[in-house]
């Protein structure tokens, strides 16, 4: 089998992608430092506020950050991390919900109640959510 090397690409390692993350961190923060990070990730969070703490950033005083998830990550950092907790579980339900009436409308054969039931489906789906105030912001 012949092919180009150039047309490869390489998928990082997760040592690699964890270094390329830190030094995307460290850009950002040297060129133009924010007042707040939110993170997707607890993970991420901890991951940026140790690069914040190299660079001698003080974490909440000159960038407070907050997580997503909050999962062990957010006890073990230092400042623990403030995080936002979204109940995943209920997300879930009401996605299989949703997901539940897309399929029994296009199971039907009438294809003019497609467009009709796909109106009354309301996509935008609310869920409660908790913030965990911890250290990373001015909030504790």
């Amino acid at each position: 089998m012949d092919f180009n090397l150039e047309n490869l690409i390489k998928i990082p390692t997760d040592e690699e992608f964890e270094e390329m993350r830190k030094n995307h961190y460290k850009e950002l923060l040297e060129n133009d430092k924010p007042e707040v990070a939110i993170v997707v990730r607890d993970s991420m969070a901890v991951s940026f506020i140790n690069v914040a703490r190299l660079l001698h950033i003080h974490i909440p005083d000159e960038i407070e950050v907050i997580g997503f998830q909050n999962t062990k990550y957010a006890e073990l950092s230092r400042p623990k991390l403030s995080c936002i907790e979204t109940p995943i579980y209920d997300l879930g339900e009401e996605a299989m919900d949703l997901l539940t009436k897309l399929m029994d409308v296009y199971d039907s054969d009438d294809d003019d109640n497609e467009e009709e039931v796909e109106e009354e489906i309301d996509a935008n789906i609310y869920v409660d959510y908790n913030v965990v105030w911890r250290e990373s912001t001015k909030n504790n």
